[in-house]
């Protein structure tokens, strides 16, 4: 099977004078794509002298060169989200990148290349030495665009050492490799820049899917979509190279170490990647809705500690848009995009929390969230993943009753029956309420919770069914297995989000546990109260997570 490239290279002559000898190996053609005035990524490319690797000219940004495309060949890809704003007369080519790869994918690829693979492949981007090992050209399918896994490097000396690096977390297949069976009516739109053309691309196929291949790229992402306007890719080995970024990026050097400077100008480049991304907005790539004193908010600062996760927050430190806000705190009034603009295409695996989803009002907040993630979805945006924290329910109600306490008398109107009476009182007059409500899971008229948000099954199913969850797309976790087992529940967790494996400690935090014993009359009550729960629960997950109702 024949691998034939098509790379678009213009001022990135430092990057590919890297990648081109690495890469060149891999392709029996690779087509170079240019402009005549880009004369050193010319000189470079003749330097070499490789026989597989053709030289094409095209006027990416507009000037007097003909453009060797034909009048049919004049569709553009338009940005949705762009075309809501302005209209197609108002959009301008900055950088036509879409145009010079349809040149080649037209005109150039020959129909001998029938059997072969096509490669788009970024002119900043080091293919691993064992990919045709890992990718079984054979098996690939003509319906499927395949992509791959990445991580960035913005240093040169990580990219030596292959460390440091940030591994790009991209919900959708995006455009700096793209592999697919040759078919001559798979062709790119021409572009106004590099920004969304690639992933217009994808509606010749059916579908996408990621290999089991990571590429290095050189440089922080989403910055030069219009053409090559500054380096993200720095060359801290050479002192003056180094230097001369400093200054690009206005860093001031006196008196920081070389490892601040560096930090600095990592943030400059994000700073610009946001700011130049025309859509700068994306879904979470993680929610977690939690159940009330059950780990949620631990187990969100305990991902913040690992380097490629992280939490948007605004005034408070939540952003509770699917909230019900008839009983919580909720920005559902602001506008769905409102939201998505907390979570920046960086290449962060970007989580949401919030403790007042799967409480009181909770039919409210999981319809919201089928709005907001499910019929709302990008096209080709990635399902966002959902983990729900829970515990032993009479350990979570003792909690939530000494945190009621802790507050009081400003807890007065919270969800307990008996403000300021014992933990007795309270689960008695609930368990006598109870006796004459029906359907009371859902019963928002009933003050006293401390019994009802332990109850997980209905909620969870409810959540499951409304928002299509599978395995591969929720996972329960236990506080109790988190505690017990750290760093193998965490492992879990990273893997169930495709984050790398670290080594962080568990925070706890707004723990309101307490040594003092639960009266054993009231604890044999909760455990009658929760039996049936305890085998519709196990009956919805087949056992498959830790038994929380264990007495």
């Amino acid at each position: 099977m024949n691998l034939i490239g098509i790379t678009v290279s213009k001022n990135y002559a430092k990057e590919l004078s890297i990648c081109i000898n690495k890469n060149y190996t891999h392709f029996s053609k690779w087509y170079i794509i240019t402009q005549q005035d880009d004369t050193e990524t010319i000189d470079l490319v003749n330097s070499y002298k490789h026989k597989n690797i053709e030289l094409i000219y095209y006027p990416l940004v507009p000037d007097n060169e003909t453009n060797p495309l034909n009048e049919d060949d004049n569709e553009f890809a338009y940005s949705p989200s762009l075309l809501k704003h302005k209209n197609k007369e108002e959009f301008e080519i900055k950088f036509d990148k879409g145009g010079a790869i349809r040149y080649v994918q037209k005109y150039l690829l020959k129909d001998d290349y029938n059997e072969s693979c096509i490669l788009i492949l970024d002119s900043d981007i080091i293919l691993p030495k064992n990919l045709k090992r890992n990718i079984n050209y054979k098996s690939l399918k003509s319906n499927i665009c395949y992509g791959s896994h990445r991580h960035d490097f913005l240093f040169a000396s990580d990219l030596n050492k292959n460390k440091n690096y940030k591994k790009y977390n991209s919900k959708n297949l995006a455009g700096y490799f793209q592999l697919y069976k040759y078919d001559k009516s798979k062709l790119y739109k021409r572009s106004f820049d590099c920004s969304y053309v690639d992933y217009d691309f994808l509606n010749n196929f059916d579908d996408t899917e990621f290999l089991k291949v990571a590429v290095k790229h050189l440089g922080l992402p989403g910055v030069n979509w219009e053409g090559k306007s500054c380096d993200t890719f720095i060359d801290d080995l050479n002192n003056e190279e180094f230097k001369k970024a400093s200054l690009e990026y206005n860093v001031n050097d006196s008196n920081r170490t070389s490892d601040e400077i560096k930090n600095v100008i990592r943030k400059r480049i994000i700073g610009m990647s946001i700011d130049n991304s025309n859509t700068k907005y994306q879904f979470p790539n993680v929610v977690i809705p939690g159940f009330r004193k059950c780990g949620s908010f631990s187990l969100k600062h305990t991902l913040s500690n690992h380097s490629n996760i992280m939490f948007p927050h605004i005034f408070t430190s939540e952003l509770n848009y699917c909230a019900n806000e008839k009983y919580f705190l909720s920005n559902w009034h602001n506008k769905h995009m409102w939201y998505l603009s907390h979570f920046q295409r960086d290449g962060t695996i970007w989580c949401d929390h919030s403790n007042d989803l799967l409480n009181k009002g909770s039919d409210v907040s999981i319809n919201r969230m089928k709005t907001t993630y499910i019929n709302k979805k990008f096209k080709y945006a990635k399902d966002v993943k959902f983990i729900v924290m829970v515990r032993n329910p009479i350990h979570r109600a003792f909690a939530e009753y000494n945190h009621c306490m802790s507050q009081f008398p400003a807890s007065y109107t919270w969800g307990w029956e008996k403000p300021g009476k014992s933990f007795a009182d309270n689960i008695n007059a609930e368990l006598e309420i109870l006796k004459t409500k029906k359907d009371y899971i859902w019963n928002e008229e009933i003050k006293g919770r401390l019994l009802l948000n332990g109850i997980y099954e209905p909620i969870l199913r409810k959540l499951i069914t409304e928002l299509n969850l599978t395995p591969k797309t929720l996972m329960v976790i236990s506080l109790e297995s988190l505690i017990k087992n750290p760093s193998e529940t965490l492992n879990k967790i990273f893997n169930f989000i495709e984050a790398e494996p670290k080594n962080i400690n568990i925070e706890k935090l707004n723990s309101y546990d307490s040594n003092r014993a639960i009266d054993k009359d009231i604890e044999n009550k909760m455990i009658k109260f929760y039996t049936s729960y305890n085998k519709s629960y196990n009956n919805l997950f087949k056992n498959e997570y830790d038994d929380i109702y264990k007495w």
